[in-house]
């Protein structure tokens, strides 16, 4: 079975660069964050400005803060769990 998504809980320095890496081989990577201030960055910016100052993030990553927000992102699709 080939899954289009995966999940990365944690969006410390370790959780973003496993995305990053993910994010080559996945259609969609979900990363689950705690902050407010890591969502935003990571939503509008496409940057971990905590970190990971500067390093840009593939555009296929996508936060969520809640596990509400990841089931209504992912619908009825599986996801990989990291």
């Amino acid at each position: 079975m080939k899954y289009e998504s995966a999940l990365v809980i944690g969006a410390g320095a370790f959780g973003t660069a496993i995305a990053q890496v993910l994010s080559n081989n996945f259609k969609h990577i979900f990363v689950k964050v705690r902050s407010q201030d890591i969502y935003d960055g990571l939503l509008k910016d496409k940057e971990n400005k905590v970190y990971l100052p500067g390093k840009k993030l593939n555009a296929n990553i996508i936060p969520v803060l809640s596990w509400k927000e990841f089931e209504e992102s992912t619908g009825d699709k599986e996801a990989l769990l990291n």
